[in-house]
C-alpha cells in the first residue's frame, strides 16, 4: 500500500507547487502539462500560461515562443485548444487526431486552403459568401483531424489557417498508433501526479477508455508501468498505478508540506481530477471558478459566476470538517485573493456564512 501522504508530497513537489520553476525549469514543465490550455476564462487569443506553478511572467514568455512558432496550437484533448512544443507536434497529433469521414464543406474547405491559402476566416467569408458561423465549426473539424493549422502567433483575432502538411511537411500524424503515442505521454502523467488511476487518465487525456486501458495494460506488462494501491479518506482502496523507479518514494510515509493554493479550472491539477470535482462542489445558481489544493490534495472550491471582467466570487465550499475550515480559514482567504484582487471580486461568504 501506498503512503498517501508521500504522494501528495511528491505531487507538489513535481508540479512546483512548492517552489515554482523558474525559466531554466520552465520548457521542461511545459512539455510534461502538455497540451498547456489557455487559462480558464482568459481573453480569446491569450497565451498559455501555468499560474503559480512559475516565478516569472510565463505569459509574456509564451507570447514570444509561439510567435517564433516553438509552440504551436491546436484542438487537443476532447477538441479543446491548448499548445505544445513545435517539435512534439506529430506526437500529439498521433495521440488525438480524430479521424472522421471527409463531408463535402470539409473537402471544398481543404481545397480552397490548397489553392488560395493561407486564408483567414474573414478571407474565407469574401470568398465563399458562407457566414463565420458556418465557417468556423468546419475549421475546427478539420483541426481536430489534423489537417490545418491556426496559426496563433499573436492576440490578434483575426487568425490565418493553413494546411498542416504546407506548413509543417516533417509531421507525420500517421507515425505512432494512438497506443503508441499513450506509451510516450502516460508516463509524463505518472511523473507529475505521483500515482494516477483510470478514472484520472480518462479524465485528463480524454480519449476512449479502451486506448487508454490498452496502453497502460501494454506498460504495465513491458515494465513501464507498476500497479499500487493507495487508500482514501473514506478508508476506501483506489487501484492505479505508479511509474517503478518511484515505489521507493512512495512506499514511506512522510511529511505533507503545508500549503493552499487556489487553482484555476484547466490547471494540469484540476484536469486530472475533473469528474470527480464536477460531482462533488456543484450548485444550483453558482459554478466552481477555482479549485483549491490544500496540502496536495483537492478538498475546496470558490462559487460563483464568470463575467468578463471581475468575477463575482459567492462562496467557498470545502471538505474539510468545521474544526479544519475554521483553523485555515486565514490562509484559504489569502489563496483565493492571490488570484482574484479583494478590491474588484470580493467574496461574499466563507462556508455559507457572511464575510464582513
Amino acid at each position: 500500500m501506498l503512503s498517501a501522504a508521500a504522494v501528495r508530497a511528491l505531487r507538489l513537489n513535481r508540479q512546483c507547487l512548492l517552489s515554482p520553476a523558474g525559466e531554466q525549469q520552465y520548457d521542461e514543465l511545459f512539455r510534461f502539462m502538455s497540451p498547456v490550455p489557455p487559462v480558464c476564462w482568459s481573453c480569446p487569443g491569450d497565451p498559455p500560461r501555468l499560474p503559480l506553478h512559475v516565478d516569472f511572467d510565463d505569459g509574456a514568455y509564451n507570447d514570444a515562443r509561439r510567435g517564433r512558432r516553438e509552440i504551436i496550437k491546436g484542438r487537443f484533448q476532447g477538441g479543446t485548444l491548448g499548445y505544445v512544443q513545435a517539435d512534439e507536434l506529430e506526437l500529439f497529433a498521433c495521440a488525438y487526431r480524430k479521424d472522421a469521414p471527409m463531408d463535402n464543406d470539409s473537402l471544398r474547405m481543404l481545397e480552397l486552403l490548397e489553392h488560395e491559402g493561407p486564408l483567414t476566416i474573414g478571407m474565407i467569408r469574401e470568398i465563399t459568401g458562407l457566414p463565420a458561423k458556418q465557417i468556423t465549426p468546419i475549421l475546427h473539424k478539420l483541426q481536430q483531424t489534423f489537417l490545418v493549422y491556426e496559426d496563433q502567433i499573436d492576440s490578434a483575432w483575426d487568425r490565418g489557417w493553413y494546411l498542416l502538411a504546407q506548413e509543417f511537411p516533417g509531421c507525420d500524424t500517421a507515425h505512432y498508433s494512438r497506443v503508441e503515442a499513450l506509451r510516450r505521454l502516460i508516463p509524463r502523467f505518472a511523473y507529475l501526479n505521483g500515482f494516477f488511476t483510470l478514472p484520472m487518465l480518462r479524465d485528463y487525456f480524454r480519449l476512449p477508455l479502451r486506448d487508454l486501458k490498452a496502453a497502460v495494460s501494454v506498460m504495465e506488462e513491458e515494465g513501464e508501468l507498476l500497479a499500487q494501491f493507495l487508500s482514501q479518506p473514506d478508508r476506501s482502496v483506489a487501484p492505479g498505478w505508479i511509474l517503478p523507479q518511484d515505489e521507493p518514494l512512495l512506499a514511506k510515509d512522510t511529511d505533507i508540506p503545508q500549503l493552499t493554493v487556489c487553482l484555476q479550472r484547466n490547471d494540469f491539477l484540476v484536469r486530472s481530477f475533473a469528474s470527480e470535482l464536477k460531482e462533488r462542489y456543484t450548485h444550483p445558481d453558482w459554478e466552481a471558478l477555482f479549485y483549491f489544493c490544500i496540502d496536495g490534495a483537492l478538498c475546496g472550491a470558490v462559487l460563483g459566476k464568470f463575467r468578463q471582467g471581475p468575477f463575482d466570487l459567492e462562496d467557498v465550499a470545502l471538505s474539510l470538517n468545521e474544526q479544519q475550515a475554521t483553523a485555515r480559514k486565514q490562509e484559504i482567504l489569502s489563496a483565493v485573493y492571490q488570484v482574484n484582487d479583494p478590491q474588484k471580486s470580493p467574496l461574499k461568504r466563507y462556508c455559507g456564512l457572511p464575510l464582513r
